[in-house]
């Protein structure tokens, strides 16, 4: 058995095939540290990151020659008769550290493979509606965790043990090495049934103190691209994001890009420089957007891969899309805060209600008029726009058009440039959305009050941008259940009418109010609310929606329940929203 010695450091010898350290000139003087070991009365030296064993006299070339091998569970040098024999055992050793790496990949990818699964399920079951069977799954998938977390503790306590007792009664023990462990190998699996054709790459995992950065960008191709073209780029972001360890919600289509990834800052990079690199005539010019130093808790577990017909789905795919080209005017932050302040101008919010209802642009009184469409979803555009009362709101006026990111008001500025063309004095977008103009606005925000609802974890975000739960931004919204002042989508609530996500105070989510039969009236949106009850109140400070002084009532909309209701105002007064 060998006696461990007081532990040193030798600066890199020349090259050998046994020798200790590169002995590469250009190696900018590395060190690599040794330990003495006493081995029947002759000191030789161990490296400490493979624990080979080496002579203490250099060779004829001033190398450093294998001897041997440090076992530090056994404690003992095992000597080699040869070099010959060292590196056979060196080759053996390596090659039963592949297969042991081997077999917790396998073990690795099973347990990924088991957690994706229950993860569909419960995406399926929150789809249905059925909390109770999401709420069943949920746990399942938290034991299936717990029991992952104690297994891999386990593997680390019985490594530490042994550790400890290589290191018992040796005068300077080692210190443990600093080890970068390899990216964890993820697999594509398809994301369902519900959805047959998308992807999931399941199981980003970070360090604890990790850093975090999402990469906002949407990018519209024009001639589209070919079927081909766009299973490749599909591809290529399934490869990427398995490759950076990449999480997220991607939207491709044969008319490009909609995407929010959440990666370390070098990757969601990457990636960008990736596309970039694939198809440069297109992506060179993309306005990629980094949100960096984000909270490990805001990456996405997953990455999810959706092949679509739209990008932002208006019913407007194939041949009935509007082309880009030539249509709205895109605006700077800044230059679109001054538009703000002209008069006879409209601004449209092209964002569903629910998102409107936690902040939208506050106009001076002498500047533009806001216009909140009131849209559950996207697909309400094109019939809000085609409405005889909008057209005669928006005729004459230069016409202002604003959404998270930008996305959304790609097409929906080109169907309203194709629907009034020269009935308007102009078409202008905010190039990079809410999310730009905040960046470029901190402090007070500019004309922005209350939140940005954003579709990842940060839930949303106030002028100073600041996560939801910081809460320093004015409350905008309210409790469906009991009216008090809140702006965060929090426990999956849906309106029991129409299904968009509803705000709920955690107070009223304590007390379960969607399990009361009597509360199932209040669980509704605002929308619904309203136009059940034909009232004209609406949330604090809601945008205007197109005026009709006198107007009864507007376009039919079906609840869930099947009774059919007029969609009334949400805006003040008469306003009609269609």
């Amino acid at each position: 058995m060998g006696r461990r010695a007081k532990k040193t450091k030798a600066a890199p010898p020349p090259r050998s095939s046994n020798a200790l350290g590169s002995g590469d000139p250009d190696d900018d003087g590395e060190v690599f540290e040794v330990e003495g070991v006493i081995h029947e009365g002759e000191m030789l030296l161990v490296d400490k990151r493979t624990h080979a064993v080496y002579a203490c006299e250099r060779g004829p070339a001033g190398e450093f020659v294998k001897v041997g091998k440090w076992d530090p569970t056994a404690e003992r040098v095992t000597l080699l008769t040869s070099t010959a024999d060292a590196d056979e055992h060196e080759e053996k050793h390596e090659q039963k550290q592949e297969a042991n790496l081997e077999d917790q990949k396998e073990e690795e990818e099973e347990e990924d493979l088991k957690a994706a699964k229950l993860q569909r399920i419960i995406v399926k079951a929150v789809a249905r509606g059925d909390e109770v069977k999401a709420a069943a799954v949920q746990a399942k998938l938290a034991r299936h965790q717990e029991k992952t977390m104690k297994q891999v503790k386990q593997v680390s306590v019985e490594k530490t043990a042994k550790k400890r007792k290589a290191s018992e009664a040796i005068v300077a023990p080692m210190s443990s090495a600093l080890v970068h462990p390899a990216k964890r190998a993820r697999t594509a699996v398809p994301f369902g049934k519900y959805f047959p054709s998308a992807t999931l790459v399941p199981g980003a995992v970070y360090a604890k103190d990790a850093k975090i950065s999402i990469l906002l960008f949407y990018q519209y191709i024009e001639p589209v691209w070919t079927e081909q073209k766009q299973k490749e780029a599909i591809k290529l972001t399934v490869d990427q994001g398995a490759d950076l360890n990449l999480g997220g919600r991607v939207r491709v289509a044969q008319e490009g890009f909609n995407s929010t990834i959440s990666g370390l800052a070098s990757d969601v990079r990457a990636f960008a420089e990736a596309l970039k690199r694939w198809d440069p005539a297109h992506f060179c010019d993309t306005h990629f957007k980094f949100i960096d130093d984000l909270h490990v808790n805001m990456a996405f577990k997953d990455l999810s891969v959706f092949p679509v017909t739209e990008l932002v789905t208006y019913g407007l795919g194939g041949e009935k899309a509007p082309p880009l080209s030539g249509t709205a005017t895109h605006l700077l932050a800044e230059a679109y805060h001054k538009k703000m302040q002209e008069p006879n101008t409209v601004i449209i919010d092209v964002r569903n209600a629910y998102e409107s209802a936690i902040g939208h642009f506050v106009p001076p009184a002498t500047g533009a008029q806001l216009i909140d469409p009131c849209m559950r979803q996207s697909t309400d555009f094109p019939s809000w726009l085609a409405a005889e009362a909008t057209q005669k709101q928006l005729e004459g006026k230069q016409v202002l058009m604003y959404c998270t990111g930008g996305v959304r008001c790609e097409r929906a500025s080109a169907l309203l440039s194709k629907e009034l063309g020269s009935r308007v004095a102009g078409v202008f977008q905010l190039q990079g959305g809410v999310e730009q103009y905040l960046l470029d606005h901190p402090g007070d925000g500019g004309f922005w009050k209350g939140k940005n609802f954003t579709f990842d974890k940060r839930n949303a975000i106030s002028a100073y941008g600041q996560s939801d739960n910081q809460g320093n931004a004015e409350v905008m919204g309210e409790c469906a259940a009991c009216g008090v002042a809140w702006d965060r989508y929090e426990g999956k609530k849906k309106c029991t009418a129409c299904s968009v996500p509803l705000l709920v105070c955690r107070a009223c989510l304590s007390k379960q109010v969607d399990k009361d039969p009597s509360k199932r009236e209040a669980m509704r949106c605002p929308l619904c609310k309203e136009q059940v009850a034909g009232s004209s109140a609406g949330p604090k400070d809601r945008p205007m929606s197109v005026k009709q002084k006198g107007a009864a009532g507007g376009a039919k909309v079906k609840l869930s329940s099947g009774k059919e209701t007029t969609n009334m105002a949400v805006g003040r007064g008469l306003d009609v929203c269609f």
